[in-house]
């Protein structure tokens, strides 16, 4: 078996995903398995998937009913079985010394039952980092402590232990086909550590038609999903700053998914920030109504 499964959700891709194949073929080590996941695509992504051919790695393509991104992970979750779990969106590509980094780095954080995985840099293709660089090139911290109190910006590189990720399975919404990675990597954080590392070993970019590039939209139009990211970004140990900042974000989302006051006080994380909070929440939804309703609909 091998040490680590590349998990790719793609969604009518066909023409990029090549790119991603043939840094995959330079890769110094192939010790993966590459799980490639169809959520229902259009074109002729199947098509495409048969024209890989290699001895150097197996690749796995399903296709299921569409979704979103992460019904496809949660598809892979269900059927993989390497140790180390690391999803490669299927417009970006690794480094060709990014499974061999890995593989160096894995001996010491397997048997840390504390440790989940890794955190790795993020590029995009002219070599600028996304975002911020981590405070240290090494280091051990949750994601939430590192990532969300210290508002350290910029997609980076994750890399989970199987077991781990398995057991926070993405939340599924009915009629939604979106949700931030986030509300899966602050469960974690909640119970488990990271290893960060200042090393980049994916790069990327935002395509037009990629999830990011639309990102507001996508969460208006997905609003029960983001009260789930919004409520576990407002629980503790996020600090109070950032707690208040995303009640406001909870309570807007909420009114947009048509949950019942009741229903929103009940399971708001605070209720003391919840109340004092509401006003601003309603000003925050009219905002984003206004700024992104109209386009909510527009192309996925």
């Amino acid at each position: 078996m091998k040490l680590v499964a590349i998990v790719t959700p793609t969604y009518n891709r066909a023409y990029i995903l090549p790119k991603l194949f043939e840094s995959l073929v330079n890769q110094t080590s192939k010790n993966f398995k590459w799980y490639i996941i169809d959520d229902g695509s259009k074109d002729n992504t199947e098509e495409v998937v048969k024209t890989f051919v290699t001895k150097d790695f197996e690749i796995e393509y399903h296709k299921k009913e569409n979704g979103g991104k992460h019904t496809a992970v949660n598809f892979a979750l269900d059927i993989l079985s390497e140790d180390l779990t690391f999803i490669v969106d299927s417009d970006d590509t690794l480094t060709p010394d990014a499974i061999e980094t890995i593989e160096k780095d894995w001996p010491e954080i397997k048997d840390q039952k504390d440790i989940a995985g890794f955190s790795y840099e993020k590029a995009f293709p002219d070599g600028k980092l996304m975002g911020q660089k981590y405070k240290q090139d090494v280091f051990v911290d949750t994601y939430i402590h590192a990532r969300v109190n210290n508002k350290l910006s910029g997609d980076k590189a994750e890399v989970y232990k199987s077991e781990v990720f398995k057991k926070f399975k993405f939340p599924v919404f009915e009629g939604e086909n979106f949700i931030s990675e986030a509300v899966v990597w602050c469960a974690i954080g909640r119970e488990y550590k990271l290893k960060f590392i200042n090393k980049i070993i994916y790069v990327g970019e935002y395509l037009p038609d990629g999830l990011t590039a639309s990102a507001k939209t996508r969460i208006l139009a997905n609003p029960r999903g983001a009260v789930a990211v919004y409520t576990q970004l407002s629980k503790k140990p996020v600090n109070l700053k950032n707690r208040m900042k995303y009640t406001i974000a909870y309570i807007a989302y909420s009114r947009e998914a048509k949950i019942k006051l009741k229903e929103q006080y009940k399971n708001a994380n605070s209720k003391f920030l919840y109340i004092m909070l509401f006003l601003p929440g309603l000003l925050a939804h009219f905002v984003l109504k206004k700024k992104f309703g109209k386009k909510k609909n527009g192309k996925r």
